[in-house]
């Protein structure tokens, strides 16, 4: 009861820590010219990522119609899989858009989840979900047959942030991490318990920051096909990735040393501080115990990702268009722009870099949801 209890407290003080921060984002360049800036210098990179294809209608086929898409990924198979919290479930299609076919697994039994919030594919086709709330994750093969789940009941860890797929069909956590005196950010390997293989990172802060921890802990990470795991702390002051062997040894650093903070507008943390006073009243049912501070600084990293030429694609957080490309060796490339419709005005954008190929769509859809598929473009090219 006591670890329960634990747990609830956690979630009580943290819910604004668990918001993402590209609400920050829409705040400062949706009302500004800094978009049509930012959008005008991706036209001028050498390498541009740009849409040949899409999923999603305003109106229609209820198959095609999405609400808040929480992943988008593609199959081995070059399919495409969508997981849309408006409509429960995995909606695949094909690559010409058709609609396949929808597994969701809702339920409390063995290889069932109560909500279906966290999606991965590995490259031998087999399909993760996992339950943010419930704290369970399962593996199923390609023909949606369970391999293996896990369920923390000790209540020093949450639900999954985010999940990969490592080695050997073992999952790869970003979870929050949690004592009597502390709490904080935990990536971590695990087979079929609880308990992890192999801690990659774990940054902890003082119970006082109460639902300041997440952002304060925060990391962002990607693992490669061949098990490497590569992490970044979420921080403003400085543009570093380390990249861990899959038994957790660091095997090199790399990012770019003259990296400059970039602060938020005071009016945005205002308006991101009212947001997260709201659905703190919506959840405890008073202001009492809010202490919440809008961050200064955009962090320096805000996402990794790994390409099919195994590439590491590097965003920060201020300007999601755009993507620094580096060698498995952590050689920087080059700068990819992403080049995407002018009526999606938002600058928040979820680029779904994968082994298997490249999605995108947008946060904060200003029309309706959709998923666009992208391809590479360079300057000399026709295509």
């Amino acid at each position: 009861m006591k670890d329960n209890n634990r747990l609830n407290q956690v979630a009580k003080i943290s819910i604004a820590g668990f918001s993402l921060l590209f609400l920050l984002i829409a705040a400062s360049c949706g009302q500004s010219g800094e978009l049509a800036a930012m959008i005008e210098e991706v036209a001028n990179y050498e390498h541009c990522l740009v849409p040949y294809d899409s999923i999603g209608v305003r109106v229609g086929d209820v198959r095609l119609l999405f609400g808040f898409i929480y992943w988008a990924d593609l199959t081995v198979d070059g399919n495409i899989a969508i997981l849309d919290n408006t409509y429960e479930g995995v909606r695949f299609y094909s690559p010409d858009g058709t609609h396949i076919e929808t597994f969701a697994p809702i339920g409390e039994g063995p290889g069932e989840l109560l909500a279906l919030d966290r999606m991965a594919f590995d490259q031998e086709g087999n399909l993760y979900l996992g339950d943010y709330s419930n704290r369970k994750m399962c593996l199923y093969d390609r023909d949606f047959n369970l391999l293996k789940e896990i369920e923390f009941f000790g209540g020093f860890r949450s639900g999954a942030y985010r999940m990969f797929p490592g080695p050997d069909s073992t999952f790869i956590l970003k979870t929050g991490y949690f004592t009597e005196d502390s709490f904080g950010t935990e990536v971590a390997r695990y087979s079929t318990e609880e308990t992890p293989d192999h801690i990659y990172r774990r940054r902890m802060v003082s119970a006082a920051e109460g639902m300041n921890f997440q952002q304060l802990t925060a990391m962002v990470l990607a693992v490669d096909p061949a098990g490497r795991v590569y992490i970044a702390d979420a921080v403003h002051d400085e543009f570093k990735i380390i990249c861990y062997s899959q038994d957790g040894d660091s095997l090199f650093s790399f990012g770019f040393d003259d990296y400059e903070p970039i602060a938020v507008p005071q009016h945005s943390r205002d308006s991101y501080r009212e947001r997260e006073l709201e659905r703190y009243i919506d959840f405890s049912g008073s202001a009492e115990g809010f202490n919440f501070e809008s961050p200064e600084y955009y962090r320096a990293i805000m996402s990794i990702a790994i390409d099919s030429q195994n590439r590491i694609w590097v965003r920060e957080e201020y300007n999601t268009r755009i993507s620094y490309i580096f060698n498995d060796e952590g050689t920087y490339l080059f700068t990819m722009g992403t080049d995407l419709p002018g009526w999606q005005t938002t600058i928040g954008w979820n680029l779904r870099v994968s082994p298997r190929g490249i999605l995108a769509n947008p946060r904060n859809p200003e029309e309706f949801s959709l998923v666009y598929m992208m391809r590479e473009k360079t300057a000399s090219s026709s295509e």
